[in-house]
């Protein structure tokens, strides 16, 4: 996570706490320089940690001693982002869980959602792993059409 001061700690996890979970991600995007889908991890992660009961000065301690950890934890989210790109949402979720400890349920809704807002964000944004489902689904539907109109005429 890239430093926060604890003013700009304290106005994010206040934003939180009122449900702007949006404007949230908003100020740390401005505040880091950081992308949004790096902004939305870090966010979810401060939220994590304030939900389970850390105070602001333990979620800035945190933030501080994992500064050394921002190579790695850029690298595990880039992971993320990847195979999400390839269309490999169970591989993201694996990931993702693995380096945040989130358990299955919120892991799933978590990549989910970034998957919807990196559509949102690139409208032209497709998973490489939808392409061609629908000619799949089409031939599939169109072999069974054929067939049970085959049938129909021995009969």
């Amino acid at each position: 996570m890239p430093h926060l001061d604890s003013n700009q700690l304290e106005t994010l996890l206040e934003t939180l706490r009122s449900g702007n979970h949006i404007e949230a991600i908003k100020l740390y995007r401005e505040w880091t320089g950081s992308n949004l889908a790096q902004a939305k991890l870090a966010v979810e992660e401060m939220q994590r940690k304030f939900e389970s009961g850390m105070s602001a000065e333990e979620i800035l301690q945190s933030a501080e001693a994992d500064s050394s950890n921002t190579d790695s934890d850029d690298a595990q989210r880039q992971a993320v982002l990847e195979e999400i790109r390839k269309g490999r949402k169970l591989q993201a979720i694996k990931i993702y869980r693995d380096y945040s400890g989130a358990g299955l349920k919120d892991a799933k809704e978590f990549i989910e959602q970034l998957t919807e807002q990196l559509k949102k964000e690139d409208p032209s944004f497709v998973p490489k792993g939808n392409a061609g489902c629908g000619a799949a689904v089409l031939l599939l539907a169109a072999s069974v059409c054929g067939c049970i109109w085959g049938i129909s005429l021995i009969v």
